[in-house]
């Protein structure tokens, strides 16, 4: 069994990809700085494979974009920017939950996405 690489589906070249804000800014850092995935995978301690399905549009762990970033010598915030934009809340809730609320709705997307998954998390261990 021979194992596969990394890249974009079979019969698809990189240009020919709709990519994520995300994924399009650490494929251009990446060539920016002119090094290849293998490279990358080294210096973020990631796998050749992560890093090809990074570029892919793969979202994955926070720890994993830190990592990517520091290798990339750029900010998380540079890779991030602009991922989600979200309304405020205006409906009718209760004040104190509006606020909240808000407050999550004003985080980067990321740590949102964290919070989110703590409550998410917290839920189903309340209905056991």
């Amino acid at each position: 069994m021979t194992d596969k690489k990394p890249g974009p589906p079979k019969g698809k070249k990189y240009q020919s990809l709709i990519r994520t804000p995300i994924a399009s800014r650490i494929h251009q850092a990446r060539k920016d700085r002119g090094i290849t995935q293998g490279e990358l995978a080294k210096r973020s301690l990631l796998s050749k494979r992560m890093i090809a399905r990074y570029e892919e549009n793969y979202t994955g762990s926070i720890k994993s974009v830190i990592r990517i970033a520091k290798a990339l010598e750029v900010t998380v915030g540079y890779l991030i920017q602009d991922i989600a934009t979200v309304e405020p809340c205006t409906d009718d809730v209760e004040p104190f939950m509006r606020e909240y609320f808000n407050k999550l709705l004003a985080l980067p997307p990321v740590e949102r996405k964290h919070v989110l998954d703590k409550i998410i998390e917290a839920s189903a261990k309340n209905k056991r």
